[in-house]
Parts: C-alpha cells; sequence; structure tokens
C-alpha cells in the first residue's frame, strides 16, 4: 500500500503550482486518503490473516508537516489514531538518508522535494525521532550507505529475525 495513492488529492499535495497548501491542508488531505486506505484496503487484509506492506503512511506526515511543517505532533497522532482505527505497524523501517543527498536521488521533483534542504533536515529528524518513541517496532537502516539491493537485503534479514520467516 502506498500512500497517497493516485487520485485528486495526490494531484493536489504533489502539484508543483500548489505551494499555498499549509502543512495543515496538507495533512488533512493525506488523513482523509489515509482513512479510506485502511477502511477499503488494509482492514480487510488484516482480518483475512495477511499482510501489509506500506510505503510512507502516518510516519511521513508526522516528519514532514509536523517536524518539519510545524503542525503539533500530538495533533497529528490523534488523527492518525482516528484514520487508521488504531492500527500500529508491527515492523517501521526508516530508511535513514542525508537530505542533500536524498534530494539529488529525487526522480520526480515535486513542490515538496522543492522545499528548503532546512524543511528536509527537520524531516529526517522527525523520522529519527520515531525510533525513540517507538522503539519496539522501528528499526533505522542506513538507505546512504550502499545499493538498492544492500538495503533491501537487511531489510529482509530484520523481517526474518523479527516474524521467525
Amino acid at each position: 500500500v502506498k500512500e497517497p495513492e493516485d487520485g485528486p488529492e495526490k494531484e493536489t499535495l504533489f502539484d508543483n503550482d500548489n505551494t499555498h497548501l499549509s502543512s495543515l491542508e496538507e495533512i488533512s488531505l493525506y488523513n482523509k486518503v489515509r482513512a479510506k486506505t485502511y477502511e477499503e484496503t488494509v482492514i480487510p487484509i488484516l482480518e483475512q490473516g495477511g499482510w501489509i506492506v506500506g510505503d510512507r503512511s502516518w510516519p511521513s506526515t508526522r516528519a514532514y508537516q509536523g517536524s518539519a511543517g510545524g503542525v503539533d505532533v500530538e495533533y497529528i497522532m490523534e488523527l492518525t489514531r482516528i484514520s487508521t482505527q488504531g492500527i500500529m505497524p508491527d515492523l517501521l523501517y526508516i530508511l535513514d538518508v542525508d537530505p542533500v543527498e536524498g534530494l539529488a536521488r529525487e526522480k520526480n521533483p515535486n513542490r515538496i522535494s522543492a522545499k528548503e534542504v532546512s524543511y528536509h533536515q527537520k524531516a529526517r529528524q522527525g523520522y529519527l525521532d520515531l525510533a525513540v518513541e517507538f522503539p519496539n517496532f522501528t528499526v533505522i537502516i542506513p538507505a546512504g550507505l550502499g545499493d538498492v539491493e544492500q538495503v533491501q537485503t537487511e531489510m529482509r534479514r530484520i523481517a526474518s529475525e523479527r516474524f521467525e520467516i
């Protein structure tokens, strides 16, 4: 599951011409999509005993709109609880990379990636703060130290140990 899914909200969020969106407006759009995704996709799969692999979701909202955008983290977490119906991950990977390096890798620049490096540095710190607050399910992987295959191998190793698969 990747958030946000394709649709008008994603177009609004990533459109380079929408420089007027505030962090609060962004949170509203992300949580609208998130609530729908959990209701229609995540919960039914979990109820059938399935697994969900997600890309982004609430940790990104908290890092970007909270830590970098200045919206109260407690407010974001309350909205998260509502939109996810209280479901939290069993495992959260934070692929840590220096923002300058990460921005240089960007293949499809958008209005968020166009923000100042200081914004992205605050977002990175927000992600790292998640590992302190949620140590039971958060793992930081240094994503700037190797190629994609090395990072994927480390992710598989951690999941295999964590879930005995």
